[in-house]
């Protein structure tokens, strides 16, 4: 299977480094334009800078040369360079976008957000049918 991780942080770390450990195939890293100077461009490429932190998912992926494809609004030309890449399975993890239609609707499978974070402790009773 061919999988996307969308995120940044300790918790898309952990989902990239979890698939590529696995069987499954790691195809590229999605990160947000948002967070990167504006001297980047949003669309694919391979990161030039090797002082990313090896903690982070971007780090990750240019130790393992996994292609990154920054985005920011979603537009078709933008999430061309994921398309190229025909992911079966986007994850995402600690992502700051909220995700729109487009990327939603392109990998074959779907996508998986995770949380590491704890529902709120709620005592709420569920009343059984009569």
């Amino acid at each position: 299977m061919r999988i996307a991780v969308a995120g940044g942080g300790y918790l898309a770390t952990k989902l990239a480094r979890s698939r590529s450990r696995s069987k499954h195939e790691l195809v590229c890293v999605v990160q947000d334009a948002r967070r990167i100077r504006a001297s980047c461009n949003p669309l694919l490429r391979w990161w030039q800078d090797s002082s990313l932190p090896k903690r982070e998912v971007a780090g990750l992926a240019f130790r393992r040369r996994i292609p990154i494809v920054y985005i920011d609004k979603m537009t078709e030309q933008e999430l061309l360079p994921l398309g190229l890449l025909c992911p079966d399975l986007l994850l995402v993890g600690g992502f700051s976008i909220i995700l729109k239609r487009p990327l939603l609707e392109l990998p074959r499978i779907g996508c998986v957000n995770c949380h590491s974070s704890l529902l709120p402790n709620t005592e709420v009773r569920i009343r059984s049918p009569r």
